[in-house]
């Protein structure tokens, strides 16, 4: 396994050093928007995923990011998982290399909360809250791959006959990030703005002028590469 401090290390003696992270680093992606210090980078990140579904103010980052489920014994370790100052769950995983069934993964992923709430609860009534498993992707489903017009995916069950959400509580985000190739002068959204950043963070060697919202002023602050030799 590479150890990026080291390599990072490496670098900077042979003067090679990256000036920003890159975002598909998992500690980086957890450095940049999974800690208390960075909420704000996380609040802004995750409500332009939301497509105006929700909007997020507040999160409190769960003491549950490694959870045991079932009777396999297996861990898990999310790159971000939090909830919102409405109930909401919100789990986000960070990949870079392509895995065939990562959508099943993440339906897997999307029962840990309903499985907590189970856990609790005193009779089979059990009252869900809304749960987001993100997708944050180094790779196109191979199945719409060809298809770049559709990189941002918001899914929810529905009736396949009159087209309404069956269950409102599950929503499925996933971001094929390579698929998105829009540049500086095209960026209009929020979502724009903060795919173009961290699809080309590591290639920048200073601050876009698209980018001078506060909040990519922090995360420019964030994303230098020495501060990962923390």
């Amino acid at each position: 396994m590479i150890n990026y401090k080291v390599l990072l290390k490496i670098k900077v003696m042979f003067g090679e050093r990256e000036i920003y992270m890159s975002p598909f680093v998992g500690f980086c992606f957890h450095r940049l928007f999974g800690t208390e210090r960075n909420e704000e980078l996380a609040i802004s990140f995750l409500n332009s995923l939301l497509k105006g579904e929700d909007t997020i103010t507040d999160i409190e980052y769960d003491t549950l990011g490694t959870l045991g489920i079932g009777v396999t014994g297996k861990y898990e370790m999310f790159d971000l998982y939090c909830t919102n100052d409405k109930g909401g769950y919100f789990i986000v995983e960070m990949q870079k290399a392509q895995l065939q069934f990562f959508k099943d993964l993440n339906a897997y992923y999307s029962s840990f909360p309903i499985c907590e709430k189970v856990k609790q609860a005193k009779d089979w009534d059990i009252k869900v809250d809304k749960i987001y498993t993100v997708g944050f992707l180094n790779f196109a489903f191979p199945e719409n791959k060809d298809s770049d017009d559709f990189y941002h995916h918001v899914i929810m069950p529905i009736d396949v006959d009159d087209k309404q959400a069956l269950i409102d509580k599950i929503t499925y985000i996933y971001v094929e990030l390579p698929k998105f190739n829009k540049t500086e002068n095209q960026l209009e959204t929020m979502l724009d703005k903060w795919l173009y950043a961290l699809k080309n963070l590591s290639d920048f060697k200073e601050p876009p002028a698209a980018l001078e919202d506060d909040v990519f002023i922090r995360f420019f602050e964030q994303a230098e590469a020495p501060g990962m030799l923390w």
